[in-house]
């Protein structure tokens, strides 16, 4: 895998990851620099004790909160308490609810601007589910790309029906949380087992690292792992071997360790 080959997959990864928190986020009603009622009267705090902001929504932010509580004698009790004490007041916990939603708005503002003006300027390059690439002289090498998602009762992962394309696929359960999944596959050899099955010994890199991704992923291109109880397929023979026929082959951490372990 070239280095910019590398790159501009990766690069595709963490964008995926980027717009699965940002969509978490938004369903949670906060987003980048989302400010609760307890972190502004912490921001006040500080204000207090330095005299200023840095930013001028910072200044405007702690000037609303003076103004909205008049009396010295309960600005100075608030600035010797901590957040705990204050939201017990329901008349100061209000006022440090409705400075954030004035300066959560102002910011949220300023987001979906520069966030439009970032995404008119690039093309999403939507990826198909299995598909090579012209970079890869390799013949044998490919791709799959076929999110997964992990059922709250079932042990086995479930694998997006959507990315199949298949005739009367399932229809999506919106409670289950899909994550981008890429797997580099490499055919490296055929041959057979007990002289008649044919079998196909493949190298497997996880560009993601999701749970049952290898084992899903072969499944998904009706080559499922010899041995995998769990996602092989009805018409693999039984009981062909005692385990299941994965092993981890290379193992990398960047500037840590690299081992590599021989066929079993």
């Amino acid at each position: 895998l070239s280095l910019s080959l590398q790159r501009d997959v990766y690069q595709r990864i963490r964008a995926y990851d980027q717009e699965v928190l940002d969509r978490r986020k938004a369903k949670r009603k906060t987003f980048n620099g989302f400010q609760p009622p307890s972190s502004i009267f912490c921001k006040w705090k500080q204000f207090r004790v330095k005299g200023g902001g840095k930013r001028s929504r910072d200044s405007e932010m702690m000037q609303q909160v003076n103004q909205r509580i008049s009396r010295q004698d309960d600005l100075e009790s608030m600035g010797s308490m901590g957040w705990g004490e204050v939201k017990n007041n329901p008349e100061w916990k209000l006022v440090f609810e409705d400075v954030a939603k004035v300066y959560n708005e102002s910011l949220k503002q300023e987001n979906a601007l520069a966030a439009g003006n970032v995404s008119s300027s690039k093309k999403v390059i939507e990826l198909p589910s299995v598909f090579r690439l012209e970079e890869d002289a390799d013949p044998n090498v490919f791709y799959v790309n076929v999110s997964l998602a992990q059922h709250p009762s079932d042990f086995a992962m479930v694998i997006n029906p959507s990315a199949l394309k298949t005739k009367g696929e399932t229809p999506l359960d919106p409670e289950l949380d899909f994550k981008l999944a890429i797997t580099r596959c490499t055919i490296l050899k055929h041959s057979c087992i007990n002289g008649s099955t044919k079998v196909t010994k493949m190298r497997l890199q996880p560009l993601t690292g999701r749970r049952h991704q290898l084992r899903c992923h072969m499944k998904v291109v009706c080559a499922p792992i010899v041995g995998d109880a769990t996602y092989e397929g009805v018409e693999q023979p039984q009981n062909l071997v005692e385990r299941m026929c994965l092993h981890a082959f290379q193992l990398e951490i960047a500037g840590v360790i690299e081992t590599t372990a021989p066929d079993p």
